[in-house]
């Protein structure tokens, strides 16, 4: 498989009209056979002006 995008993060990332996360910290695929789902975290405690707060991402499916 190439390289190229596969789902862009950025809508999620920047959901509820805040400012977009940092970036996401670990992406993972769950589930099993036809019913595979993409999930994340970000945490934003390295800024200066970051919550500290950290955000799963269910991202849809694969």
């Amino acid at each position: 498989m190439g390289k190229g995008l596969a789902k862009d993060l950025l809508p999620e990332l920047r959901a509820g009209g805040a400012t977009a996360h940092d970036k996401p910290e670990g992406l993972a695929v769950i589930g099993d056979g036809r019913s595979k789902r993409l999930v994340g975290v970000v945490d934003n405690d390295g800024l200066d002006d970051a919550p500290g707060e950290s955000v799963f991402l269910r991202l849809g499916r694969l």
